[in-house]
This record gives C-alpha cells, sequence and structure tokens, in this order.
C-alpha cells in the first residue's frame, strides 16, 4: 500500500483528520480483524495530535499523550467495531524483533 501524505496547519486540523477517519471507517463494513494505522515522522511532526484525534473519534475518554517510555498503552473500546485502541510509539526500539521481544504479538493476540 502506497503511504499517504496529509499537511495541516495547527494541532486542531490534525486532530480532525484522526476524527474524521474514524467517520469514514465506520462506513466500512465491519473488521474481523485488526486494524492497524502506523505514522512515521519527526519529533514534533503531529504523530501523537494525530494519536489524540483518532483515540476520540474511537471513544476513548482518556488523555492520550505519547506513550514513549512505556511503549504501549491500552484504550478498551465500549462501542463499535473494535474492542480495544493501542498507541504504540516505537521510537526507542532499534528494530522491529524488539517489539516482539516485549510481548507485543501476544498481547495483540490475546485481545483479537
Amino acid at each position: 500500500m502506497r503511504p499517504i501524505e496529509i499537511n495541516t496547519k495547527s494541532a486542531k486540523e490534525t486532530k480532525k483528520v484522526g476524527f474524521n477517519l474514524v467517520a469514514a471507517l465506520g462506513k466500512k463494513p465491519t473488521l474481523n480483524k485488526a486494524l492497524i494505522i502506523t505514522l512515521e515522522g519527526n519529533l514534533g511532526s503531529g504523530k501523537t495530535t494525530f494519536i489524540q484525534g483518532l483515540a476520540k473519534g474511537f471513544g476513548v475518554r482518556e488523555n492520550v499523550l505519547s506513550p514513549t517510555f512505556v511503549i504501549l498503552k491500552e484504550f478498551p473500546l465500549s462501542s463499535g467495531n473494535f474492542q480495544n485502541f493501542y498507541h504504540v510509539d516505537a521510537y526507542r526500539l532499534k528494530n522491529p524483533e524488539e517489539l516482539l521481544e516485549l510481548g507485543f504479538k501476544e498481547k495483540i493476540k490475546e485481545k483479537l
């Protein structure tokens, strides 16, 4: 799949893009698998801001912060097509295997 680049001019606009993505996903048939969205960018490029809008769209009421020091944060969802919302920050990881060593695969499997 080809990466999509979206340019916004403010944090409010970036959050709105995330929120609107959830609305667009709601028009699709129910998914039987996990939906994975990956973001790439420099520090301060708006990744967490986008995730905050996405989380709000999914109904997460908690304040979503960057999980840089915990790497993975789980938010249970009470409605919609998904049971959980995971925010993973792999910034400090040196390679993908480190994420697997942290039990990521098992964590996702147990929730599917």
